[in-house]
């Protein structure tokens, strides 16, 4: 079970999903190369093991990519395995790219380090239980 989050472009504005216009039309992230030669400059021991999936391995977690195939890039997933630590990363590689992501366990519904931290304790305790059964 992993803790997802959906980057894709976010008006600068939101603070929260609410803040989102029903009608807003997302732009493209950048293009293909932009986007993993930036993933690979925050993250230098990433593994693609296929143009759409990526791993990074940290201490205490990892993390897998979805990229999909469109080029431009216009969104992509992180499904986060193990410790919190992986959330510093993720936001390293956001602010890289110059983006913002939604993830579930937030008021808001937007990645944010601090706020993300709670709502993914959360999602640990859940798994850890689940597990236990």
């Amino acid at each position: 079970m992993s803790f997802d989050i959906f980057v894709q472009d976010i008006p600068a504005a939101a603070k929260g999903v609410e803040d989102i216009p029903e009608d807003f039309v997302p732009k493209p992230i950048g293009a293909r190369s932009v986007v993993v030669a930036s993933i690979r400059k925050v993250a230098p021991g990433v593994r693609f093991s296929s143009p759409e999936w990526a791993t990074i391995d940290g201490d205490g977690y990892s993390i897998e990519l979805n990229l999909g195939l469109d080029d431009p890039v216009t969104a992509f997933d992180f499904h986060l395995y193990g410790g919190e630590g992986a959330l510093f990363l993720i936001a390293d590689i956001l602010d890289e790219l110059g983006v913002r992501a939604l993830t579930p366990g937030t008021e808001s519904g937007l990645f944010e380090v601090d706020r993300t931290s709670e709502g993914f304790l959360q999602w640990q305790k859940y798994r850890n239980q689940v597990g236990s059964l």
